[in-house]
């Protein structure tokens, strides 16, 4: 298989990336909106969060796929667990929460070892229709800072793994053009001059599924 390098993946997905940023951060906003409001401690379940953040970044991909223009075409696939899989023309991306920083393994998922491993599989849309192609297959990897801010998005591309975390190997990786817009804390102009900004350090965690 060909595989090209991050920048052309980066270059040919551009158009993705704002809208795949946004519908993350919406779903990290509303794991700390939920916490505040239905636990009382405010504490976050590590295994639950990665869960919602799925739910409601679907949501936002599906609301911006409605939507979408011909600046990007992507559809997106069904995955158990509010998995979230696209594709978009010769690229599939799943889209996973990082594991202490890093890519995760794919654990005893079949579908998952068959994904890393750059294995053509069948799936079905959300249309119903079950389809098997040859893509490239890639990892969208986020992480957050404490309490459950957005800050990191990587995009990996997959050669090897099976259970563990030290079986990953990989292609290449490379951080993907990302703003953070909820976790820069900013002096008051009054107060200084120059603005500093500093950033939370990163929280870490498992709780990826499907």
């Amino acid at each position: 298989m060909n595989i090209p390098d991050a920048q052309q993946v980066i270059h040919d997905l551009s158009a993705l990336w704002p809208r795949l940023s946004v519908a993350l951060e919406h779903g990290t906003n509303k794991v700390v909106e939920f916490f505040e409001r239905e636990v009382t401690d405010k504490k976050i379940d590590p295994y639950l969060a990665p869960n919602l953040v799925r739910f409601h970044a679907l949501q936002s991909l599906r609301a911006a796929g409605v939507a979408s223009q011909a600046d990007v075409d992507f559809n997106l696939q069904h995955v158990p667990n509010n998995g979230i899989c696209l594709a978009v023309g010769k690229y599939r991306l799943r889209i996973l929460k990082a594991n202490d920083g890093g890519v995760p393994a794919p654990g005893q998922s079949v579908p998952k070892n068959l994904f890393y491993r750059q294995q053509s599989i069948k799936f079905t849309t959300e249309d119903g229709v079950d389809v098997l192609e040859d893509v490239i297959n890639l990892l969208v990897v986020w992480d957050v800072t404490y309490p459950y801010h957005l800050f990191e998005i990587v995009l990996a591309c997959p050669k090897h793994a099976n259970e563990t975390k030290a079986s990953v190997a990989l292609y290449w990786e490379e951080p993907l053009p990302f703003v953070p817009a909820t976790i820069i804390e900013v002096t008051p102009a009054s107060q200084e001059e120059d603005l500093p900004i500093s950033l939370n350090q990163p929280a870490t965690g498992t709780g990826e599924a499907e």
